[in-house]
């Protein structure tokens, strides 16, 4: 990571391209910017949009009588579902309603932390 800052700061000083006077040096100013912009975008904001996509879909694919657990750390099961809400029983005949985006399916909390640690063993290969 040190090696990419030095590279991008001596991008930032090289010595304007014409002969003009300070004519290249506003180009040379903003090119650390972009840098940083497009470092960010690969970084941070595609990794993002992955996981969101991929929690739409979980959320998409759940049915009546997966097994689920709330934000709110309760487990239970899906007795009915809408747009916008799901029924969960989470003792017998004891069901409550929850907004559809606080729920995730159970088996999708080990997948995902699976996917997680496979990453992380992906990246100390590399080094």
């Amino acid at each position: 990571m040190i090696e990419l800052i030095e590279a991008l700061a001596v991008i930032g000083m090289a010595p304007p391209g014409g002969e003009g006077g300070n004519g290249g040096f506003m180009g040379g100013m903003w090119m650390p910017l972009i840098m940083i912009a497009v470092l960010f975008y690969f970084i941070l904001y595609l990794p993002e949009k992955k996981r969101k996509a991929q929690r739409e879909q979980v959320l998409k694919n759940m049915q009546r009588g997966d097994e689920i657990i709330t934000t709110g750390g309760i487990y239970g099961k899906i007795m009915a579902i809408t747009d916008k809400t799901v029924t969960v029983e989470i003792a017998p005949n004891v069901r409550i309603k929850v907004g559809r985006q606080h729920v995730t399916p159970v088996g999708a909390q080990e997948s995902a932390a699976k996917v997680e640690d496979d990453e992380g063993k992906e990246k100390e290969k590399k080094k």
